[in-house]
C-alpha cells in the first residue's frame, strides 16, 4: 500500500503517536528499526509490516496512473510505503494480514495523506473514503470494493482487477441485462463472499439479495465466471 503525502511523511516519532490513537484504522505498536534508516517495523493484530519512506529521509517511488476512486486527480507529494513483512506475506494474501494492512494505512493516511495506492486493483483512493470503508470492514460490514479491488468493463462483462491477490481467481460477470450499476453492485456482493470463503474450486451456485441465482464457475487462466443459470 502507497501512501502520498503533499507536506511531509511521518517519521518514527509520529507513527509511534498514531499506532496509539487516531480516527480511524487499527492501533498499531512500532517495533523494531529496519536495516533501511528510513523504515521501521509495526506490528498490529500480532502481525508485521514494514513502513518505508519516513519522513527522515528519501520517499519510496510513487506508482502509476490507475483507476481514481473518490478522486477527481491525483494529487503531488512524496510516498511512504506500507508491506507485510516477510515472513508474513503470502501469495494469494491472507485475510487477516489484509485487514491489518488496511486498518494500519487508514490510520497513518489520517495523519494527512492526499491518497493511497493500491497496486493489485491499480487503484487511486480518496482517504476520507478509504477510512469509512476500512473502518466499515473492519467492523464486519462489506468488503471495501471498488478500492482494494478494481472493475473493467469489457463489451458485456464486468471483471474484477486484483481480486487474484486475495483469492488466486479474478471474477468475470455478464452484463447482460443490468445496467451499469446494477452491475456493478452484483459484482461488489460477489467480492465480498469470495472475499470471506476464498477461490472457487467447483461449480457453486449463490443467490443474491433479491432472490437473483448465479452460479459461479471456475475457468482456465485462474478466472471465475458467474453466469445466471
Amino acid at each position: 500500500m502507497a501512501l502520498v503525502f503533499p507536506a511531509g511523511r511521518p517519521g518514527r516519532e509520529e507513527l509511534t503517536r498514531l499506532g496509539a490513537a487516531g480516527p480511524s484504522g487499527l492501533d498499531f505498536a512500532v517495533t523494531a528499526d529496519l536495516a533501511d534508516e528510513n523504515a521501521c517495523e509495526v506490528v498490529a493484530l500480532g502481525l508485521a509490516f514494514d513502513v518505508r519512506g519516513l519522513g527522515t529521509g528519501a520517499a519510496e517511488a510513487r506508482p502509476a496512473a490507475g483507476a481514481l476512486v473518490g478522486l477527481a486527480e491525483l494529487p503531488p507529494g512524496d510516498v511512504l510505503t506500507i508491506e507485510p513483512a516477510p515472513n508474513v506475506i503470502s501469495d494469494p494474501l491472507m485475510v487477516p494480514v489484509l485487514r491489518a494492512l488496511v486498518g494500519i494505512a487508514a490510520r497513518i493516511a489520517a495523519d494527512g495523506a492526499a491518497a493511497l495506492h493500491w497496486s493489485p486493483a491499480r487503484t487511486w483512493m480518496e482517504p476520507g473514503y478509504f477510512a469509512r470503508a476500512a473502518d466499515a470492514w473492519l467492523a464486519g460490514g462489506a468488503f471495501p470494493a471498488p478500492g482494494l479491488v478494481g472493475l473493467a468493463r469489457r463489451e458485456s462483462t464486468l471483471t474484477t482487477i486484483g481480486l487474484a491477490a486475495l483469492t488466486g481467481q479474478e471474477l468475470t460477470l455478464d452484463a447482460a441485462g443490468r445496467t451499469p450499476a446494477q452491475t456493478a453492485a452484483v459484482a461488489v456482493r460477489l467480492i465480498h463472499l469470495l472475499s470471506e470463503s476464498g477461490a472457487i474450486e467447483r461449480e457453486r451456485r449463490v443467490t443474491l439479495p433479491g432472490g437473483e441465482d448465479l452460479l459461479l464457475r471456475p475457468v482456465r487462466g485462474g478466472m471465475i465466471e458467474a453466469v445466471r443459470p
